[in-house]
């Protein structure tokens, strides 16, 4: 994720981390420890973010990557870890390249 997000930066896409089982400290680490420079939010105690995509995502689906489209929309859904990221990459390079709804 983190390769990626350094290819397209400021090419269209952004990448926010969602930690659902980490706690801060952990997850601080990790970000460290990979060197992830993209941004992390905590959704341990209240569960916001998972509530917001209910619809998208089983609660157990951890972990889970999605891709927005350029209105917001779920775009395509990846339940459980990336076995290669060039199926991300072309994700959200087909996500880019689409034309918004008018």
């Amino acid at each position: 994720m983190q390769k990626l997000n350094a290819e397209f930066s400021g090419k269209g896409a952004e990448w926010l981390g969602v930690n659902v089982r980490d706690q801060a400290a952990n997850a601080i680490a990790f970000n460290q420890s990979y060197g992830i420079t993209y941004p992390s939010i905590m959704d341990v105690d209240g569960g916001a973010m998972q509530l917001a995509f209910s619809g998208s995502i089983p609660p157990n689906a951890v972990p889970t990557t999605l891709v927005l489209d350029k209105s917001g929309r779920v775009a395509a859904r990846i339940l459980g870890a990336l076995s290669t990221p060039s199926i991300l990459e072309t994700i959200v390079r087909d996500a880019i390249a689409e034309v918004p709804a008018a």
